[in-house]
């Protein structure tokens, strides 16, 4: 489950609170209102979303993300829409991602330990190194952007 504020742009009244669940299995991504709980929106061709890679990017933005569990992809859906706008190959299956607060740099953990940096503008990628010897299975970046801390089972 992940919490965040909904952006200003959702098509909710005095909605300021929301939980993305994902299904484990083919069902998607559900966006529901913490006090009411009420489905908000609902986000297909999802897959089966790995539990610690999707999530909104950047603080209250617009686009909410997922890595497929299964696979080596990744997709993007504008808040509110059914459909991803955006999907791309990964150089390998990831376990873990998240973004800076800026949406600026994208991060990326992998079943192999390996580490990887975007930049979210242009798709580029910055950096890559082994960060673990097992599967990272978390990944936080500080508010300031200026710590990044992963987790390794």
């Amino acid at each position: 489950l992940v919490l965040f504020g909904a952006p200003a742009s959702a098509s909710f009244d005095n909605m300021a609170e929301v939980v993305l669940a994902a299904c484990a299995d083919e069902h998607g991504i559900l966006a529901t209102d913490l006090r009411s709980s009420a489905v908000v929106a609902s986000y297909e061709e999802a897959g089966a979303a790995h539990p610690n890679a999707f999530g909104s990017i950047g603080v209250g933005g617009g686009f909410i993300y997922a890595v497929q569990a299964k696979k080596a992809l990744w997709q993007v859906w504008a808040w509110g829409e059914k459909r991803p706008s955006y999907r791309a190959s990964l150089p390998e299956k990831l376990t873990a991602m998240a973004f800076s607060d800026d949406a600026g740099l994208c991060f990326g953990g992998a079943a192999s330990g390996q580490m990887y940096v975007w930049m979210t503008g242009t798709g580029s990628l910055l950096r890559c190194w082994p960060a673990h010897f097992r599967e990272v299975t978390q990944i936080l970046v500080s508010a300031d952007g200026g710590y990044l801390v992963t987790a390794s089972t």
